[in-house]
């Protein structure tokens, strides 16, 4: 009759088979730990790459707010931007096309900010800043600075340069007098998502005649698309790590499965067993897995950061805390099999193995 153990002969038990593994086969632990850091480093890696919820949240992930239409022809509804810009909370909007002065055509391009606080992404803040009637031009014009400039029964006064189009007009002149333009593109305030984003580009084609189209979203499909090499690399390490750790926890389990049959021999019911083996395997991965996180968040920005090629600027614990779960999920998987053929193998056949152990 098994004699009962009580919690904390489970405990010490557990410390005196951690302390066995350590004074019995040094070499083997210091593989199995390098192997398990290494998995679960390569595993960060991995999903930093291809995880778009990280690269939604990169410090620079303008160009995932981003979105560009070209119109087959012009169109001057301002209001149908404006609304637009209220229902998505676009950040600010640029419009191009072509304007006439002085019986000459010129390509023209003019910033809109749509919420006043909101510069960081602006190109030039000149062309935000522009007064109604103020105008930049391109060198090559034979426009002089503070020249004033005829249009439709306005005088706009050349105030410096430019080289991003030929003329740059201010917003508040294009809305108010309703110049036509032929492109718009415009940053919303956060990244949105793929409905969003779907209605967006819907909302535009039902207004106006689109006849080419780039958002974040295709930005990041691209992104994505061409990581695929990279993301194949990590894939590989990933599992050459996983089998490495593997084949090393294999071995230790089978040199180390004295421990099993010693706890059996001594009275431990087989069901306390098997908990106990796996409880040790889930406080060994916990604590390389913490050593592994410990090493990510000290070398992020020297090298992990830069690793990864996409602007990613931080895991959150949310990430890692995923990242443990399904780690433990695979582990388990690759291993509750050789625990379930120690607990149903005889006490009678193990006999030996203890007594050659001993």
């Amino acid at each position: 009759m098994a004699k009962s153990w009580s919690r904390m002969n489970k405990i010490v038990l557990l410390v005196h088979r951690f302390r066995a593994y350590w004074l019995r086969d040094k070499i083997l632990v210091i593989m199995l730990v390098l192997a398990n850091v290494i998995c679960f480093l390569s595993l960060f890696l991995l999903y930093a790459l291809y995880m778009p919820h990280l690269q939604i949240n990169a410090e620079d992930n303008a160009s995932l707010r981003f979105f560009s239409y070209d119109f087959s022809t012009t169109s001057d509804e301002y209001h149908v931007l404006f609304d637009i810009a209220d229902a998505y909370h676009v950040q600010q909007m640029e419009v191009t096309g072509m304007i006439v002065i002085n019986d000459h055509e010129y390509n023209y391009i003019s910033t809109i900010l749509c919420n006043q606080s909101a510069t960081e992404y602006t190109p030039n803040l000149a062309y935000a800043n522009l007064s109604e009637n103020e105008i930049l031009v391109d060198p090559g014009l034979s426009y002089q600075i503070n020249e004033t400039v005829p249009w439709n029964n306005l005088s706009m006064k050349v105030i410096g340069h430019t080289t991003d189009s030929e003329i740059v007009l201010s917003g508040d002149l294009v809305a108010k007098y309703n110049v036509p333009f032929d492109h718009v593109y415009f940053w919303t305030e956060e990244v949105v998502t793929t409905r969003v984003s779907n209605e967006i580009s819907e909302n535009i084609a039902q207004h106006f005649p689109v006849s080419g189209s780039m958002t974040g979203e295709d930005i990041l499909t691209t992104r994505m698309s061409r990581n695929q090499g990279v993301i194949a690399l990590f894939a590989i390490f990933y599992l050459f790590s996983m089998i490495s750790f593997a084949y090393i926890l294999s071995y230790m389990l089978e040199r180390q499965s004295y421990n099993h049959w010693l706890t059996r021999v001594v009275g431990l019911s087989s069901r306390s067993s098997l908990v106990l083996s796996i409880t040790e395997h889930l406080i060994f991965t916990f604590l390389t897995y913490l050593m592994a996180v410990l090493i990510h968040l000290l070398f992020w920005d020297a090298f992990f950061q830069k690793a990864t090629t996409t602007g990613v600027n931080t895991f959150a614990f949310y990430d890692y805390l995923l990242l443990f779960f399904l780690v433990i999920v695979l582990s388990l998987v690759l291993f509750i099999p050789k625990y379930s053929q120690w607990v149903k193998t005889p006490l009678a056949s193990s006999e030996g193995r203890v007594k050659n152990a001993l």
